[in-house]
């Protein structure tokens, strides 16, 4: 009898195991990956020997969960692994979920996760790592359209559609109305292409590449301006964090909040300034991803959110009172701000801000390079390096002094009012990424190492990845045209 257990994974695949045999399905080409399927045992080693997985899903801190009657398995997914020490025993670990079998669990973009089994589900909260009170209940009472005495599997695609399997079946579930879509369930036979004997495309079902050229803002998808396509029409189908994607430990959002359009067309109408004359879309959607991102949609060249103390300490980020910028303890010794051994420590500590009381010695802070060089700009770029090797020429360029010879209020206004400086800051920095940016070009499009090396960490990279990747997928779909 056919069943299937699925898992969607952070780079676009979906696992399904099925017997001793799995899939690895392509999201954004509908279709198995060619040379599938394969066997369990070859694919993952340090999974149980014999004939299946039960259930699995992917959570945000980079581990998957399989499971298989009264036992899981912690797999690792950066190294591609099983951890050591299991499979170990459901009772000892899931608090308040049923310890000898599991038949479907699937992870909701609110915090949540379901386990299913048989005719019942329980709601488990991933930050207490706890099922929720008055649990189980009733598929029957809660899931409309769903098979009501139980599933095989669900997995949630990052488009807000989830999909139940049962036997030879499978049913659409939209995710934001909580209901199945109409005309379902249908056979899995026809429409999983690799699935059930259903034929392979002769070529991968990918998006064709994409045409043309963005020369300016004055881009359509679906009939209307990018920005209201992507406020009205993609966001919504967008909302809660990533799945499986955290940085610095802390879940990610899908995609941060709408973009003003105003400050958008400002932006992708100076191109030139921006980055190049004309854009490939892989490049303009790296660019609008990035800038996104770091502007939270404002597309404004804002400072960095936080104060001194956040600059300062290193809790959950890397602090700015170290190379390449210069401790502020010898700055303001040299300035005869302090004098004391005890306090040059202090203020060149990384861990402790020290909190001064005193008027002058707060403002001279401020001044120092950790506070002074902090992100700015449409990409926040940070670092007394970066601003004497990428915004000094611009400022000079454009009749402003250069940022050391700037007090930081002063500093933060040339960035923020002049778009001859901020737009270039973007071009200026990318340039210098030229060979991970040229990879956005490869067939398929690489977006992840463009972003691990602006970001310095590699789960940024599968961010952008993800985001750029879902974006153009969409676009695709709609249908879209750029000048």
């Amino acid at each position: 009898m056919t069943r299937y257990a699925a898992t969607l994974w952070n780079n676009g695949k979906c696992y399904l195991f099925k017997d001793d045999q799995y899939y690895r399905y392509d999201v954004a080409a509908d279709r198995v990956d060619d040379g599938f399927p394969k066997s369990i045992s070859a694919g993952w080693p340090g999974l149980w020997s014999g004939d299946r997985v039960d259930a699995g899903v992917v959570w945000n801190n980079g581990k998957a969960y399989l499971f298989r009657d009264d036992e899981y398995v912690r797999w690792d997914v950066s190294t591609d692994q099983a951890d050591s020490g299991f499979p170990k025993k459901i009772a000892d670990s899931w608090p308040g979920v049923w310890t000898d079998r599991i038949d479907a669990v699937v992870s909701w973009n609110n915090g949540k996760a379901y386990f299913f089994r048989g005719e019942e589900y329980l709601r488990y909260d991933v930050a207490t790592d706890s099922v929720d009170s008055g649990f189980p209940k009733k598929i029957a009472d809660d899931w409309p359209g769903v098979w009501s005495d139980g599933v095989d599997s669900a997995v949630l695609w990052n488009d807000g559609t989830a999909y139940f399997f049962k036997a030879a079946q499978y049913l659409s579930y939209d995710v934001t109305n909580d209901q199945t879509r109409s005309g379902f369930p249908k056979d899995i036979a026809g429409n999983w292409p690799g699935l059930e004997g259903t034929p392979l495309p002769s070529t991968p079902a990918a998006p064709p590449a994409p045409a043309g050229k963005v020369t300016s803002s004055n881009i359509q998808v679906a009939g209307k301006h990018f920005i209201d396509w992507l406020n009205d029409d993609f966001l919504p189908t967008q909302t809660g964090n990533h799945p499986t994607i955290t940085i610095g430990g802390r879940a990610v959002p899908r995609y941060p909040a709408k973009v003003n359009k105003a400050n958008f067309i400002t932006a992708f109408d100076a191109c030139e300034q921006l980055y190049a004359k004309e854009l490939t879309v892989p490049q303009f959607l790296c660019l609008f991803c990035i800038i996104d991102n770091e502007t939270g949609g404002s597309f404004l060249p804002i400072s960095e959110v936080g104060g001194p103390k956040y600059m300062f300490e290193s809790a959950g980020k890397k602090s700015y009172n170290q190379p390449p910028n210069r401790p502020a303890g010898g700055l303001l010794r040299d300035r005869n701000f302090i004098s004391s051994d005890d306090d040059v420590a202090a203020w060149n500590s990384t861990t402790t801000y020290p909190d001064p009381q005193d008027d002058t010695l707060k403002a001279a802070a401020l001044e120092c390079d950790f506070y002074k060089f902090r992100g700015r700009g449409l990409i926040q770029l940070t670092w007394r390096s970066a601003y004497l090797s990428i915004v000094d020429p611009l400022l000079t360029a454009n009749g402003h002094p250069k940022s050391d010879d700037l007090a930081e209020a002063a500093l933060t206004a040339a960035i923020r009012t002049d778009a001859n400086v901020y737009l270039p800051m973007v071009k200026s920095t990318f340039r210098r990424l030229a060979t991970q940016f040229a990879a956005v070009d490869n067939d398929p499009p690489d977006w992840r190492s463009t972003g691990t090396a602006v970001a310095g960490v590699a789960s940024y990279g599968d961010l952008l990845q993800f985001r750029c990747e879902t974006l153009l997928a969409a676009m695709t779909a709609a249908g879209f045209t750029c000048s």
